[in-house]
């Protein structure tokens, strides 16, 4: 099923703009992600080297590593959501570009016909008088070759 393209003319644009968003995304979302699970990690672990009884700003801490985590879910989220919109606009130009290729090849394939008709055509209307006289000689002889017939070719 092929529909068209409601807006092609900014589709190139528009692959190059998910293209630059998605090159910028790796490595900040990498940089990202690494620095908010090294801080929350340090957090906890120097929050739990207190032994003492009732550490009341731990449940603040682990509120905060929640919200956190749950952000870090949400980012990496539209990132995906980015790489798949990226892949589908990639997807679509190359079904594009396949399309154009193999009109493209089934229209040297009818003007290859054309051409090799007209020629078969030519070659027939143009047959050289030896083919032709070559042509009687075969009718007079029954079909027969002029070897075949021996002598009887001088007759004719």
């Amino acid at each position: 099923m092929h529909t068209e393209c409601r807006d092609c003319e900014n589709r190139p644009k528009q692959i190059e703009k998910l293209k630059t968003a998605v090159e910028l995304a790796k490595p900040i979302s990498v940089i990202l992600i690494t620095v908010i699970l090294i801080v929350g990690i340090l957090a906890l672990f120097i929050a739990g080297l207190n032994k003492e009884n009732d550490i009341p700003w731990l449940a603040s801490v682990n509120q905060f590593v929640s919200i956190v985590l749950g952000i870090v879910a949400t980012i990496m989220s539209i990132i995906s959501m980015l790489f798949s919109f990226y892949g589908l606009e990639k997807t679509d130009e190359s079904e594009r570009r396949q399309n154009e290729v193999l009109q493209e090849i089934i229209k040297m394939e009818r003007e290859t016909q054309h051409s090799t008709e007209k020629l078969a055509r030519t070659m027939s209307s143009m047959q050289s008088p030896a083919i032709q006289k070559h042509g009687d000689i075969e009718s007079s002889h029954g079909g027969r070759t002029d070897d075949e017939c021996g002598d009887e070719s001088d007759e004719v």
